[in-house]
């Protein structure tokens, strides 16, 4: 990956080393190279929209926020990272039981709770994200406190 402040040589040198047969494939004026940046373009602009759908939706926010407070409640109780796929379980059960007769809120629900991101990794990652913003509070909390006691 590039810096985002390179000097132009030595963005023609990576691009002529990664895309070396580039311009042996499609000559430089040829109609194969602009159908294949045509296409390029047509599939990163896709790919942009996709990304800033999802993450200016208020469902991609809920979850997280829903993931973080699953990791922090693993966190309080100690319980290790296996338990995470048997709470996304009873989540489950839980919605078809409470949400019986009310079918359209019981499928947005159990929707929502698949996509609940609870990985070993990403409750792994919460929680020390979580443990890094506490000790950010305390040391900032600290720094501006006028006076200290330890009684």
């Amino acid at each position: 990956m590039l810096p985002l402040l390179c000097p132009r040589k030595e963005i023609l040198k990576d691009t002529l080393t990664r895309h070396a047969k580039y311009n042996d494939d499609y000559f430089l004026e040829s109609e194969a190279r602009k159908m294949q940046i045509k296409d390029l373009k047509s599939s990163l602009l896709g790919q942009q929209r996709s990304l800033k759908k999802f993450c200016t939706s208020s469902r991609a926010t809920t979850i997280g926020i829903a993931s973080f407070k699953t990791s922090c409640f693993l966190a309080k109780k100690g319980k290790a990272f296996s338990v995470r796929e048997l709470l996304k379980g009873c989540f489950l059960e839980i919605t078809d039981i409470a949400f019986f007769r009310i079918s359209v809120v019981k499928v947005k629900l159990k929707s929502a709770i698949k996509d609940l991101q609870l990985s070993r990794n990403t409750v792994m990652r919460r929680q020390e994200k979580m443990s890094e913003d506490v000790t950010h509070q305390l040391y900032s909390d600290f720094n501006n406190c006028v006076f200290f006691t330890s009684t």
